[in-house]
């Protein structure tokens, strides 16, 4: 096997260059980035970086989304007061309006306000607006880190980029709870890289498909791009022992689009043409058999109205 030697942070300004054009599906809103790699890449080492690259990508979704509910409704209670929440929660009269848990948007002394979770999973002790603004600026900016939009600006993906998104986002938490999230907390969790990912790719049984055949570990990029430089790849991944994936569409969604709508405006004219009478030809002043004999009269354009010499 081929020994990997990627580095996340490295570039190849004296080299020829091939970019790969990683899809996770054939939907328009599926994950999708650029890698840039160099034509004498083995295919084993662009595994490797593409796994990984596709992992932090789908671990930055999960952390975003994370934290976007840590800062609405505060950290994540344990199960032992979970279960105490619902059992109060439960045991308190539903008319009894009075001895439901109380929602407070004041900020309290720290910043915090109490905004409680329907769930009862979280404690509901949540940053106000002004406190969690950094935050929610570290979460926009690690998803336009990871916006499919990259590829149509041609902008390739790489894990400095990534890694910066996420330790944004640490430092954004540390500004708010210093003194840390419970270990318990998802938010932790994805962090620590304790939470269980069962999309995740593994290098080791992950296979690269290009024009729906398996690229060979051993072999290099440039023996599938060939000597052109800043060729692009279009790739897929599977795990290994795994079918083909799905074929990409042979046009784009935009040409489908306008072919759908010229063929229906075809239709729409075959309709109209059906309606009329197969002899409504006739009407016409050149299916007229004695237009040429009206017309030495003069009277052709004459128009006879009953009464009209009263």
């Amino acid at each position: 096997s081929t020994q990997s030697t990627w580095d996340p942070t490295c570039t190849h300004p004296n080299q020829r260059m091939v970019l790969l054009h990683f899809k996770r599906g054939t939907a328009p809103d599926e994950q999708q980035f650029l890698v840039e790699c160099t034509l004498a890449t083995p295919v084993s080492v662009a595994i490797e970086q593409i796994c990984q690259l596709t992992n932090t990508v789908s671990r930055i979704k999960r952390l975003t989304t994370a934290v976007e509910q840590l800062i609405q409704h505060g950290p994540m209670r344990s199960v032992t007061d979970q279960l105490a929440a619902a059992e109060i929660s439960h045991r308190a009269p539903s008319s009894d309006d009075s001895k439901q848990e109380v929602e407070i948007l004041t900020e309290d002394a720290d910043g915090f306000v109490l905004h409680a979770d329907p769930t009862m999973q979280r404690c509901g002790r949540a940053p106000g607006e002004a406190r969690a603004q950094p935050l929610v600026r570290c979460i926009n900016e690690a998803r336009a880190a990871t916006d499919i939009t990259l590829v149509n600006r041609k902008l390739p993906l790489n894990m400095g980029i990534l890694t910066e998104a996420i330790d944004r986002i640490r430092g954004g938490l540390a500004m708010i709870w210093p003194m840390g999230l419970p270990e318990y907390d998802p938010v932790r969790e994805i962090l620590e890289e304790r939470d269980d990912d069962p999309t995740a790719f593994d290098p080791v049984n992950s296979s690269l498909w290009f024009a729906n055949k398996i690229m060979q570990p051993e072999m290099t990029l440039g023996e599938y791009a060939g000597r052109n430089e800043r060729t692009k790849l279009i790739v897929k991944m599977t795990k290994k022992g795994s079918s083909a994936p799905v074929r990409e569409a042979i046009i784009d969604p935009e040409s489908q689009k306008a072919m759908m709508a010229h063929y229906f405006r075809k239709q729409e004219e075959q309709k109209k043409l059906a309606q009329d009478q197969d002899d409504s030809y006739l009407n016409a002043s050149w299916a007229n058999s004695r237009s040429l004999k009206t017309a030495f009269q003069g009277i052709g354009n004459v128009s006879w109205r009953a009464g009209a010499g009263r």
